[in-house]
């Protein structure tokens, strides 16, 4: 049976990608055009990315608006996940404002 996606479920998730102590997956966001990622441990010592553009239409929705709220922030310096590729930073819950 097919799960039902609520916005409910999309916070929680996302809460759960942003969350500070987060290893895998994490919410990233790209250095170079603003899109947002999910990067994950691939195995075998290796870490890949999806663009949040091939989810649902409503995790990008949901991000986006969180981060434009100030609920997410970059964090770190950026990284590349493999080279020739995009840099990134990790996008992590902002403590100070609390989602809702």
């Amino acid at each position: 049976m097919k799960q039902q996606l609520t916005q409910d479920k999309i916070i929680s998730k996302v809460k759960l990608w942003a969350a500070k102590e987060a290893t895998t997956p994490i919410l990233l966001i790209s250095q170079e055009d603003g899109s947002y990622h999910i990067g994950y441990y691939a195995g075998m010592g290796n870490y890949d990315h999806t663009p949040i553009d091939k989810l649902p239409l409503i995790y990008k929705e949901v991000i986006e608006q969180f981060y434009n709220l100030g609920y997410l922030q970059e964090a770190g310096k950026p990284f590349m996940i493999y080279p020739g590729g995009y840099h990134f930073k990790k996008l992590v819950l902002n403590k100070n404002n609390k989602l809702p």
